[in-house]
């Protein structure tokens, strides 16, 4: 029984590294197809009423990263910031079932593994409901993928200072390697099922030791090129007003832009703050009670948060940075400098 939870769980996780709407479109495809065999109750992923929803959503959360190839940049990053929030929160939701369906194919691999899930079913024969093993194999493959997606979501900005892919060509370039990756993981997963299905999990293990790698790699580029939290603490020393502005952003949305009177942005900032914080009460809080599930979800929902937050802190300093207010980006130590001289004299 262990080879078939882990393996499912671990195919789930593989969504955290992926489009998790072209990873869906893919294993339902292809399962339509009778290449596969999903588990009987999440066959309704095989239907067109499932695949065309599917595809419409994956059409409306890619579109707006190539919008940024035009001269609409500011609808491109709320649509980008937009989807960033609503897809984030599906990624608990798309990894769960994915796990659930991947029971199926992995069980199909073998009279033997076949035999097991009869007896250890995820779903109860006669309600059709999700048993305990089922709601932790979900609530396993949400945990991974979130946490994949999050180290994804933390890793971009540093890929694209180090790669020099920032501006109007990040966008296009990580959506089409997301898609790409996702049709790999899938023919991956299938392939190797079929051969071992440990080597699923082998899988997963390489895709999370490469994703830390690379989460590591690109939070040593921020620091080494003086972004990120060490340009914000190097402001506090120089410019406490910025650098606490900046802080204060991350938090509370538009109260950075409203303590230098950036009134126009800070408005919509604080009204969008505002809704995000009374969702989360009243609406995402209560999940908290649906086992692993509900956790990984309302985890999700917090790290958005403070994404959105980090991204509006990154207009401020742009904004304070083009009046006058902050040095560019690598230049608070040589101002420093600059101003210590006289003194020292």
């Amino acid at each position: 029984m262990p080879q078939i939870v882990l393996s499912a769980m671990s195919a789930g996780g593989l969504v955290g590294i992926s489009n998790q709407y072209m990873f869906l479109l893919c294993l339902s495809i292809i399962s339509r197809l009778g290449w596969v065999d999903l588990t009987p109750e999440m066959q309704f992923m095989e239907s067109w009423f499932f695949i065309i929803p599917t595809g419409i959503i994956w059409l409306i959360t890619t579109a707006p990263a190539y919008l940024t190839t035009f001269d609409v940049t500011w609808i491109s990053n709320v649509a980008n910031t937009a989807n960033e929030v609503f897809s984030g929160l599906l990624v608990p939701a798309s990894s769960a079932l994915v796990g659930l369906a991947s029971v199926g194919i992995i069980a199909s691999t073998s009279p033997e593994l076949e035999a097991i899930l009869a007896a250890f079913s995820v779903f109860n024969q006669e309600t059709g409901s999700i048993t305990p093993l089922g709601i932790g194999l979900a609530g396993g493959s949400a945990v991974i993928a979130t946490t994949l997606r999050v180290s994804r979501t933390i890793a971009k900005p540093g890929v694209s200072v180090a790669t020099g892919t920032t501006g109007t060509v990040d966008a296009p370039i990580f959506t089409t390697i997301e898609n790409v990756i996702s049709v790999v993981m899938v023919g991956l997963y299938v392939i190797l099922s079929r051969i071992n299905p440990w080597l699923v999990v082998a899988l997963l293990a390489v895709v999370i030791l490469i994703t830390a790698a690379i989460l590591t790699w690109a939070i040593f580029q921020l620091i080494k090129l003086g972004r990120g939290f060490g340009r914000v603490f190097r402001l506090l020393e120089t410019h406490p007003k910025a650098g606490w502005a900046l802080i204060g952003e991350v938090f509370a949305w538009g109260s950075g832009h409203l303590a230098w009177s950036y009134t126009n942005g800070a408005v919509v900032r604080i009204v969008a703050w505002a809704a995000y914080i009374l969702f989360g009460l009243f609406v995402m809080l209560p999940l908290i009670v649906v086992p692993v599930i509900g956790i990984a979800v309302d985890i999700m929902y917090l790290i958005l948060g403070i994404f959105i937050g980090l991204r509006s802190a990154a207009g401020l300093a742009r904004k304070l940075e083009r009046d006058g207010h902050i040095p560019p980006i690598g230049e608070e130590g040589v101002e420093s400098n600059q101003a210590a001289a006289p003194a020292a004299g």
